[in-house]
């Protein structure tokens, strides 16, 4: 699922992409601007999901975890969301969603070669979610 594939725009700074920052743990600011200078066309599909969000997922097999357990669920201590988890895609030349199996890989490979602390849903071993970042316990 792609919320708003429509609603991103090109460059450097994505308004979309930016709205999703503000619902994820703030580590993520840093890192995915980070990512956005080495890869322009690389955008947030998903950060905070609440329970409608998070249940149709679910649904659809798409997530294993129930809400609240996903990394996507998860909240600071004043209830605000701060999602643990990032979904990325990418848009190629024509507008159109990319996801591919490459692209994570190598932002897999970019994080482990900087030793950040964020796991790749490419390494799950009940749901390849390869478009899934999350910080590992206790990072930050």
């Amino acid at each position: 699922m792609n919320e708003g594939q429509a609603h991103h725009g090109s460059g450097r700074i994505c308004p979309f992409c930016e709205q999703k920052l503000l619902t994820a743990h703030p580590y993520f600011s840093g890192w995915f601007h980070s990512l956005k200078v080495r890869y322009p066309d690389v955008h947030i599909s998903w950060s905070y999901r609440d329970q409608a969000d998070q249940d149709a997922f679910v649904k659809s097999g798409e997530s294993d975890e129930p809400y609240p357990r996903s990394p996507h669920n998860k909240t600071d201590p004043q209830g605000n969301p701060r999602a643990l988890a990032l979904d990325l895609f990418q848009i190629d030349s024509e507008g159109k969603g990319v996801w591919s199996h490459q692209f994570f890989s190598q932002v897999n490979a970019d994080n482990n070669a900087a030793k950040l602390p964020i796991y790749w849903g490419g390494n799950f071993k009940t749901l390849g979610d390869f478009d899934h970042f999350e910080l590992r316990a206790g990072a930050c």
